[in-house]
């Protein structure tokens, strides 16, 4: 065969060879990209929001099929876990958002198949399962994660900020949750990943070092800081200044004088159980305060707490007293009329159980000099006879039906008035009630959840108050309705409170 024809056979075969390797190529990609472009467009029929990588094919005429996405948004999708299944094609992957979603453990599995995945939200997942967040572990490129409002424990909390590649880890802890009280240990841990906690940040037992990492972290998006059995000085609470939209807690604290100082508290809500000071001492500190909280229980700690964590709390700051041993108060000669006459700023009192009936006793005692709001927490110890003796009150709200009668006189300045029947026991106001109210002239908002259905012949007292603006009454009947509008009020809402209670809410200018 000639020297030409062996030549040209060879570039023919070697030809042949690279366009049959071009080829290959060819549909190797294609396929990819067909696999890509079917996991996307099928996750755009949810309403996820994609971003590419910068691609150098002309958008015009290939739309994205050649291109490999960067970032996917399925934030509050209804998007489940098999409808991530394909998801391990997107090689390319980086920043992922599930937040609000119904993805769950399977989701994990499927993500944890991206090698390039640098961001990942899984907040607000209620299906998240934490015996499967080790899955994350093995992403070798997660920088920031966002497990805040999910069910991820403090162990895994803990093998999370473990990830050698993370580099910020954004998590909460439920309020109150023994099982979620971040230890030494934990902060250590958690300081290493530039940690940002959500809402409530509780720790037990830690000491100024371990404070001074959770003063590093990130808490612009942290509410309350509450420290347990915790040895703090003033050194480091003086750093929480800068933070004065936080709000504090400390439970059993041995905390000193100088550190209460060092907190600047008047200018945040701060609340102190089972202080390890005398109110004595504190009396001065508090002096600004709007509201005092005082409370005693004849159950355990824990279950005191548990029963107080959504007491609503008025006013801008305030100080939470609270005593958890014995049926009676114990402060003895601590919580003293003189401790309250110096709280100059104070606008408001609430009582818990066994209480209220002794600080009204010490309101009583330094009148005139003291006008504020007062509220009774389920306390049936207390007395209208109590309540007369302190005609300097300027808010009353009581949440236990007392016994008797109210015995209200001319001297009495109450301006808003509320008996909120929240233990179901019955309340009816009669006639002669409302005469006891109609003595209030200086009444301009009244709130009752009464039982009984009540007429135009009850309500009659009420014509006197001329100052009243605001009435919120149960069980009003069509002629009682009528009345209240001759009176001059509008009717503004109305709700049904059960199955045989409804509630009427009126105004008048």
């Amino acid at each position: 065969m000639p020297d030409n024809t062996r030549r040209g056979l060879r570039f023919s075969i070697r030809g042949l060879l690279v366009l049959t390797l071009v080829v290959a190529l060819f549909l190797t990609w294609h396929i990819r990209q067909s696999r890509i472009h079917g996991v996307v467009e099928n996750l755009k029929g949810f309403g996820a929001r994609v971003e590419y990588h910068p691609s150098w094919f002309p958008q015009r005429i290939f739309g994205n099929y050649c291109d490999d996405p960067k970032s996917i948004n399925l934030r509050r999708i209804l998007i489940k876990d098999e409808n991530l299944e394909a998801i391990g094609v997107l090689q390319r992957l980086e920043s992922i958002d599930l937040a609000g979603t119904e993805a769950g453990h399977e989701a994990l599995r499927h993500l944890s198949k991206l090698p390039k995945l640098k961001r990942l939200a899984f907040w607000d997942c209620g299906r998240l399962d934490v015996q499967q967040v080790n899955a994350l572990l093995q992403l070798p490129k997660l920088e920031v994660l966002d497990v805040h409002d999910t069910k991820v424990s403090l162990d895994q909390l803990r093998s999370l900020a473990s990830i050698p590649s993370l580099k910020r880890l954004i998590f909460s802890a439920p309020q109150y949750d023994d099982a979620f009280r971040l230890t030494s240990e934990t902060i250590t841990a958690l300081s290493q990943v530039n940690a940002k906690p959500v809402g409530a940040l509780l720790c037990t037992k830690i000491n100024d070092a371990d404070f001074d990492r959770i003063a590093a972290m990130d808490l612009s998006q942290t509410s309350k800081l509450v420290f347990f059995e915790s040895q703090l000085s003033a050194r480091s609470l003086r750093r929480i200044k800068k933070y004065p939209d936080i709000a504090l807690e400390f439970q059993n604290c041995p905390l000193t004088l100088p550190a209460i100082q060092a907190l600047d508290c008047q200018t945040r809500r701060t609340r102190f159980y089972a202080p390890k000071f005398t109110l004595a001492e504190l009396a001065a500190e508090l002096a600004g305060f709007k509201t005092i909280i005082a409370q005693t229980y004849a159950v355990d700690f824990h279950s005191a707490l548990h029963r107080t964590r959504s007491v609503g709390i008025p006013g801008d700051n305030h100080v939470r007293i609270w005593n958890a041993a014995g049926e009676e108060p114990t402060y003895g000669n601590q919580f003293t009329a003189e401790v309250l006459r110096n709280q100059h700023g104070l606008q408001t009192v609430i009582c818990g159980p066994g209480m209220s009936k002794v600080v009204l006793e010490m309101i009583a005692e330094i009148q005139p000099s003291i006008q504020l709001d007062f509220t009774s927490r389920y306390d049936p110890r207390l007395t209208w006879q109590t309540i007369e003796q302190c005609p300097s009150l300027t808010g009353l709200e009581l949440n236990w039906q007392t016994g008797g009668q109210p015995r209200f006189t001319g001297s009495h300045r109450l301006k808003r008035l509320t008996i909120n029947d929240k233990l179901s026991i019955a309340f009816e106001p009669s006639v002669d009630f409302f005469r006891e109210i109609a003595k209030l002239a200086d009444l301009e908002q009244l709130y009752l959840m009464n039982n009984n259905v009540l007429s135009p012949d009850v309500l009659e007292p009420l014509r006197k108050l001329t100052n009243l603006k605001y009435a919120q009454m149960a069980n009003l009947d069509e002629d009682a309705r009528r009345m209240l509008e001759e009176m001059g009020f509008s009717l503004s809402q109305y709700h049904r409170q059960s199955d045989n209670n409804e509630a009427w809410t009126f105004q008048r200018e």
